[in-house]
């Protein structure tokens, strides 16, 4: 008499472990690759709205920078991390006593930080336009972290480019290029470079760095 066999082999249930550990790892590595699409994705987003917001600032200042042909030095770029020029704008501290005219503007990278100072249009007036603004009696605002580099240069009208603005070669357009690294890209970075990883930095900067240029046209001519 046969009986009825209910069980697996051995052999049976190896192979279904087996097949059932595939499957897992296919899965797992599917749900990876999409949570990091999904990260790099909000990433991107995130550095193309703080990007924005960075370069209209820098729009509204440069297109209304100003300068004369006389004495003062007015605009102030021979330093690859600092930019200086006066221009006509509000005051972003909202004070009502702060007049929407002209004001020292500065710009300056430092440790990857982006800070913006704005002097005072009485300061600028009572100093005869001389560079007087600092960080003692004037607002520094940071504009943004994790900013690799800023270039800022100045154009002629026949679109060739000012090796030193003066008001003498003053341009009609600035062009702007403003290099971001996400959050999430600087740690990595770091830890590539003390070797706590074994990405490539060069991998990383690929994925997590990401370059914008934009012209801005100065509505103002020197005179």
């Amino acid at each position: 008499m046969r009986l009825n066999r209910s069980a697996f082999t051995l052999v049976e249930m190896l192979v279904a472990v087996g097949i059932t550990a595939m499957l897992a790892a296919l899965l797992l590595t599917l749900v990876t690759q999409t949570l990091e699409l999904w990260e790099r994705s909000v990433s991107s987003l995130s550095m193309e709205n703080e990007a924005e917001q960075i370069l209209q600032r820098i729009t509204v200042d440069w297109e209304s920078a100003f300068a004369r042909r006389d004495d003062h030095e007015w605009i102030d770029v021979s330093d690859e991390a600092q930019w200086r020029f006066f221009a006509q704008v509000a005051a972003t501290s909202g004070d009502a006593a702060d007049p929407n005219t002209l004001r020292e503007l500065t710009y300056r990278l430092s440790n990857n930080q982006l800070f913006r100072l704005e002097g005072t249009a009485k300061d600028a007036l009572e100093s005869g336009y001389a560079w007087t603004a600092s960080e003692e009696n004037n607002p520094v605002f940071l504009l943004a972290e994790n900013v690799l580099e800023l270039q800022m240069g100045g154009f002629r009208e026949n679109d060739t480019e000012i090796d030193i603005m003066t008001p003498e070669d003053w341009p009609t357009r600035i062009r702007v290029e403003l290099t971001l690294v996400s959050e999430g890209g600087a740690q990595r970075l770091a830890a590539a470079v003390d070797g706590l990883s074994d990405e490539s930095a060069q991998q990383i900067r690929s994925q997590t760095i990401r370059r914008y240029v934009r012209w801005i046209g100065i509505n103002g001519r020197a005179w």
